[in-house]
């Protein structure tokens, strides 16, 4: 896997628009009923109105997927990598949910963008 210092290398193909950071995942009742929550902020609403999601490839998940590489990317980027995060990372989540860190989100856009940079 890459290095965070790659990233650097590529900071002018992968611009952050911000600083990203370590996902958060979990239920929490929420008026009465156990809800998805997260501590990443649900800026874009394209594909579910329910909310945020994990744990199977849906609407839910592909929104949370896009969000969080939002924190990191701008949108056009974060747009084109989010299918393959909701795959990579949220398909398999735990229904209880977990936490995925900001240097392993780091390192796999840096190895996606290269992937698409050597097939594109």
């Amino acid at each position: 896997m890459m290095e965070l210092t790659d990233l650097d290398e590529l900071r002018g193909e992968v611009p952050q628009r911000k600083e990203g950071l370590d996902v958060r995942l979990w239920r929490g009742l929420q008026d009465g009923f156990l809800e998805a929550m997260s501590n990443v902020p649900r800026e874009i609403v394209n594909h579910s109105t329910d909310g945020f999601e994990w744990g199977y490839l849906g609407s839910g998940p592909a929104d949370l997927a896009l969000n969080i590489l939002y924190c990191f990317l701008d949108y056009p980027r974060a747009w084109t990598l989010h299918q393959a995060f909701k795959e990579d990372f949220l398909a398999g989540m735990p229904a209880e949910g977990g936490e995925i860190k900001k240097d392993l989100i780091n390192n796999w856009i840096v190895e996606k963008m290269r992937e698409i940079r050597l097939t594109g």
